[in-house]
């Protein structure tokens, strides 16, 4: 738990200003989802949130704007919030993986302790892009496939398929995680 918020504190500092506006990527995303998915003065202006956009990115992802700015306005801070949180989330996912993945507890500290402030993570997960989902469903699922052979635990298993369909439907590098586990 403290890890987590290390790193959401990390990731949250000054998160409306720095770097300062929006990368056109994330200026493109947010368009998108004002435009494409529902609201009250088009409704007949919906997509598919399970099919690719005109970018080949899944579409699923820019829900989670039009969540977020209905739900804290509409500001950076609150567009960059979820990418905020599943950096954060990453950080645990790779715990996981390194512990289930090596047997060797220290060093899926050592590793969750360095991802949570190695600057390129940090930078990553304060820009409103889907590229930082990959860095939690990636770890997470293979951390449960993991957990659930060893184990013979098969909610575990459920969990590590739940989050590889997910990584599909988040950003497209999801599909690398499929090659990992063959």
């Amino acid at each position: 738990l403290l890890l987590f918020i290390v790193s959401v504190f990390f990731r949250s500092v000054q998160l409306g200003s720095l770097p300062p506006g929006l990368h056109p990527d994330e200026s493109g995303y947010i368009e998108f989802a004002l435009l494409h998915i529902p609201n009250a003065e088009q409704p007949w202006l919906v997509i598919n949130p399970f099919r690719t956009g005109l970018d080949s990115q899944p579409i699923l992802y820019k829900y989670l704007f039009w969540i977020s700015t209905h739900l804290f306005g509409p500001s950076i801070s609150a567009v960059k919030i979820f990418s905020v949180i599943a950096g954060a989330m990453a950080v645990l996912g790779t715990f996981l993986m390194m512990k289930e993945l090596t047997g060797n507890i220290r060093l899926a500290w050592l590793t969750a302790i360095l991802m949570s402030v190695y600057h390129y993570h940090v930078h990553w997960s304060r820009l409103a892009l889907s590229n930082i989902w990959t860095t939690l469903f990636l770890p997470l699922t293979i951390g449960m496939f993991l957990l659930g052979w060893r184990k013979q635990h098969s909610g575990a298993a459920v969990l590590a398929g739940v989050c590889l369909g997910f990584s599909a439907y988040v950003y497209s590098g999801g599909y690398f995680v499929v090659i990992l586990l063959t």
